[in-house]
């Protein structure tokens, strides 16, 4: 969308009430909804797949979390945040070419993230959104 990655989802479940509790932005004149990076947390531990443990270690170290609302949306959807050993055992499992491509599509986010200039308080939530539709281009490619 004007030349920035958007990424549409589909909305039922945990993904429609993260909609429905989703923060109003405009962006370049665009109005969009961000998602808490509570709820993108609680999505990635339904999905459970390498990238999405990354994304819930990466936010949980670089985002302000609720912790509160956090376990309480866990809880609503039976859900438990992998320990840290275990996030970081299945990164340890990527192929030493998987782990070069993800620190370089960090090291690209974080360029993209600082030049778009967006509110301090949103940038780190946009940068995942902005990372998961880099990682999904690179995928169709």
């Amino acid at each position: 969308m004007k030349g920035f990655p958007v990424r549409f989802l589909a909305a039922s479940g945990r993904t429609k009430e993260a909609m429905h509790e989703a923060k109003q932005i405009e962006f370049e004149g665009v109005r969009a909804k961000v998602f808490r990076p509570e709820y993108i947390i609680v999505i990635a531990a339904g999905v459970g797949r390498h990238k999405d443990l990354a994304r819930i270690e990466q936010l949980m170290t670089q985002a302000r979390i609720n912790r509160t609302m956090l376990d309480d949306i866990l809880q609503r959807y039976s859900l438990k945040l992998p320990k840290q050993s275990e996030m970081r055992h299945e990164l340890a499992q990527l192929s030493f070419e998987e782990k070069i491509r993800k620190v370089s599509e960090l090291i690209r986010l974080s360029h993209k993230v600082k030049s778009h200039q967006l509110p301090c308080s949103l940038r780190r939530t946009k940068a995942i959104e902005v990372f998961m539709s880099e990682r999904k281009r690179a995928r169709d490619v």
